[in-house]
């Protein structure tokens, strides 16, 4: 399963700018389509399950790092596979590291809801924005189409 994330997104995690990455989408060097807006369309870029953008081949590009939730579930993964060993910590610093490295652990998970909270925020705020702007891009185009035609009023309420 794929996902979808913006230009944005897709160049900081591509470590490209926004410009290059939108090139990469226009030759086919990346999987994405383009927005269906009449004014300055975005970008919509394909990303695998870790958030690494797809070439047109669906392998990850290989300049994609790693998200912070891809890292984390490879820490998480360590940190199993470190306790069903059952090996004991080595001495006090030992434990004082586990606590430590648990403690930063809780702090990301912590911090990583948050961002998910901020980005559902972002992208509900996205949306509407982008609704408005069609809805007002379309009243403009019908009452620019209108005096064409030699009505004024074409497009516009009527009372």
């Amino acid at each position: 399963m794929s996902q979808r994330i913006g230009l944005p997104v897709a160049a900081q995690r591509l470590g490209f700018c926004d410009t290059t990455v939108q090139r990469m989408l226009e030759r086919g060097e990346l999987q994405g389509e383009r927005g269906t807006q009449p004014v300055r369309p975005r970008w919509v870029v394909f990303a695998d399950d870790d958030g690494r953008p797809l070439q047109p081949d669906g392998a990850p590009h290989p300049r994609a790092v790693a998200t912070a939730e891809a890292t984390l579930a490879a820490l998480e993964k360590r940190l199993a596979a470190l306790e069903a060993s059952g090996a004991p910590p080595t001495g006090a610093a030992r434990s004082d590291e586990d606590r430590t490295v648990a403690l930063q652990l809780n702090r990301v998970l912590q911090r990583m809801a948050e961002i998910r909270e901020l980005d559902k925020q972002a992208i509900e705020l996205t949306m509407l924005a982008n609704s408005q702007l069609h809805a007002i891009v379309q009243e403009q185009s019908e009452i620019i189409a209108g005096l064409l035609v030699g009505d004024p009023l074409a497009g516009a309420d009527r009372d």
